[in-house]
């Protein structure tokens, strides 16, 4: 039988107890945030309403919707905390329902409405916030601390580049919120992993990258150390298969002035052996890089497809899931979606990923839709 082996962040205060047992059960995604479903209305004979979070908060977002419309015109302002303006909404924004902000840096959101004497009806009946600790925090990782490095205090520019490949997924279900990665195979469709999407411990399979978790999840292609977002929706599920764990996402532009995120060059025979590269989010933090090699490039998957994984031993964390896998050229040659496992007593200490050939097998194989989608990528 196996188990996921992770290492939980309050065992770094022991090297020993590293050194005896890097397996601990636990989870492939991580609680990063809270959602928060009080509806909250614009107060009456005022243009303001405003929302905070906890204290220290990495980020908030607030779903909007317009209850009563006015023939009138009006703009709706989202600021931060400072009331700097951060994005605009008009009438025209909600022809099909609620909308989500994108996320606003700190820990409040002010709705700012500007309208004639007849103001519309405003609310939002949801909101959601990422504290400054993620939750459920656990490592597969070489040895007593993660080695990784936040992006973009990397020296080389080849390496910062991958990270224009790399989002930071969030999916909302009830009041939780989980992280996971993702990266760019065409300036709008994402790859991540199929267990990104439902919350952790949800066993139906059928409950995974349905329409409502679609709808609830969001990504930022610019979660890194500065203060811009690049916001984007779930459009449609395009394709999404348990056994290679991968699930392929029609995605747009919260802010219709952002361009598509710049695609990864797929390898097309996968993985080789030498030295790789992953581009993550673990714990939901800013974009880091793990410098790695490949243990075994071909073993059986995690349901038992032969040679559809390779291990490798890229430090992660539980939201580093999705992750691409680049190899020394800067090709992608995998996703990254499990940590190290337990078989027969034994903790292996392999992280694993889908082998991308696997996928573009996949597509190339299912049906005319998924063929069709294997020629939007770039393969090399």
């Amino acid at each position: 039988m196996k188990f996921l082996c992770v290492v939980s962040a309050l065992l770094f205060v022991s090297n020993s107890s590293l050194a005896k047992d890097k397996c601990v059960q636990g989870g492939l995604e991580t609680n990063v945030g809270v959602r928060v479903k009080i509806e909250q209305s614009m107060p009456m004979n005022t243009s303001l309403l405003v929302m905070d979070a906890e204290p220290g908060s990495r980020y908030i977002r607030a779903e909007i919707a317009v209850m009563a419309a006015t023939p009138d015109p009006w703009f709706l302002v989202v600021r931060d905390s400072s009331f700097h303006p951060i994005q605009t909404f008009t009438e025209a924004d909600f022809t099909a329902g609620s909308r989500w902000t994108v996320r606003v840096p700190g820990a409040q959101i002010n709705l700012d409405l500007s309208a004639g004497l007849r103001p519309p009806e405003i609310k939002s009946p949801t909101h959601m916030y990422m504290p400054a600790n993620a939750g459920t925090p656990y490592y597969s990782i070489k040895g007593d601390r993660p080695d990784y490095t936040p992006l973009y205090s990397v020296p080389s520019p080849a390496l910062r580049r991958l990270g224009d490949h790399a989002v930071l997924i969030l999916g909302s279900a009830g009041t939780s919120v989980w992280a996971c990665s993702g990266v760019a195979v065409a300036k709008d469709l994402v790859l991540t992993n199929w267990h990104c999407g439902a919350p952790l411990g949800t066993a139906s399979d059928s409950a995974y990258w349905t329409d409502a978790v679609a709808h609830e999840t969001f990504m930022d292609a610019s979660w890194d150390d500065d203060a811009l977002s690049a916001d984007y929706d779930v459009a449609a599920v395009e394709a999404a298969d348990k056994d290679l764990d991968f699930a392929l996402l029609r995605v747009s532009p919260t802010l219709a002035s952002r361009a598509g995120i710049r695609p990864a060059v797929i390898k097309a025979t996968g993985p080789a052996s030498g030295q790789v590269y992953a581009v993550h989010h673990p714990a939901g933090l800013p974009k880091q890089l793990s410098r790695c090699t490949i243990l075994a490039n071909s073993i059986k998957g995690w349901t038992g497809i032969e040679g559809a994984e390779f291990t490798h031993n890229c430090d992660t964390e539980v939201g580093s899931s999705g992750a691409g896998i680049f190899d020394a050229s800067g090709k992608l040659v995998g996703l990254h979606h499990n940590g190290f496992d337990r078989i027969d007593g034994i903790c292996d200490e392999k992280n694993k990923a889908i082998r991308i050939d696997a996928i573009l097998e996949y597509l190339g194989n299912k049906s005319d839709k998924t063929r069709a989608l294997k020629k939007e990528l770039t393969i090399q």
